[in-house]
């Protein structure tokens, strides 16, 4: 996976949903490598080579997913500083889930895995929706920063001609 070096690339990275299934797929890696050890955010970002400052929250984002995933659990500590949420994977629970998903819940007429694929498939689809929002946003702004130095030149240029007409 490529080194993201700042925020506007993250976000950039994040709308393109083969990166972002290569993320899951690169945390679940990490995560099965170490069952039942909690994993940062933070740990995360490191291993990935990405500067981890001032975008946590969007790497977090980034695996939310993953709450999804049979075996894995998402946790967060001291309340809303995302480089110390973590996760960590139980293949006991994922095995006993694998077990008993469908023995559970025999009427429904999809089975539960084929529901937790498209309920974990629609997540990703989320997540992508939500930095394509965020890059919306920062266009948005962009352009507000634009129009606003532009109608402060037209004042400007209004100012100057009123002067101007004064004068003569």
């Amino acid at each position: 996976m490529p080194k993201v070096e700042n925020r506007d690339e993250l976000i950039e990275w994040a709308t393109d949903r083969r990166n972002v299934d290569e993320f899951l797929q690169y945390v679940i890696g990490i995560l099965h490598s170490k069952p039942d050890k909690y994993v940062s955010i933070e740990e995360i970002a490191k291993r990935q080579k990405w500067h981890f400052e001032g975008y946590a929250e969007d790497i977090g984002h980034l695996c939310i997913p993953l709450i999804l995933v049979p075996g894995i659990d998402f946790e967060a500590r001291e309340g809303k500083n995302y480089a110390l949420r973590v996760l960590k994977y139980s293949p006991d629970t994922e095995k006993e889930f694998k077990k008993t998903a469908d023995e559970k819940f025999p009427s429904r007429e999809k089975s539960f895995r084929e529901k937790y694929e498209e309920d974990y498939a629609e997540t990703i689809g989320e997540t992508i929706d939500h930095f394509k929002g965020v890059k919306r946003g920062k266009k948005l702004k962009s352009l507000d920063k634009i129009r606003d130095e532009a109608e402060g030149v037209v004042y400007k240029a209004e100012q100057e001609k009123r002067m101007i007409d004064r004068d003569y």
